[in-house]
């Protein structure tokens, strides 16, 4: 599986709600926040939110992870994937895969109860 880095510039995050999306540009290679906007989920603010993607990666390499795909981030990954962007949504870590959440350390149901 290839790193993200090697054939991305550019990552834009997206954290979708029922009433607004949070959107970040981040460089691919070092993580570097390079600009961020909100926009509210309307239609005007949907289109508002594709056209600033697509002014704010130019002609880089962009990788544009939307949360929520099938629910409230729908709207945005239609209009961003018609724009010819690659759209990916995070996948969820498995808990077992975490190795700090085994650590003693770290409060588990059971120890919280006692």
């Amino acid at each position: 599986m290839p790193i993200v880095s090697q054939q991305y510039e550019l990552v834009i995050g997206v954290d979708t709600h029922a009433a607004n999306h949070t959107l970040s540009v981040v460089t691919a290679a070092t993580g570097a926040a390079l600009d961020q906007a909100s926009f509210p989920a309307s239609t005007a603010g949907l289109e508002r939110a594709a056209a600033w993607v697509t002014r704010r990666t130019a002609e880089q390499a962009a990788l544009v992870v939307i949360e929520g795909i099938g629910s409230y981030g729908a709207g945005l990954a239609e209009r961003l994937l018609r724009a010819g962007m690659t759209v990916v949504e995070p996948s969820v870590t498995a808990l077992a895969e975490v190795p700090y959440l085994h650590s003693p350390r770290v409060p588990t149901r059971e120890r919280c109860r006692s």
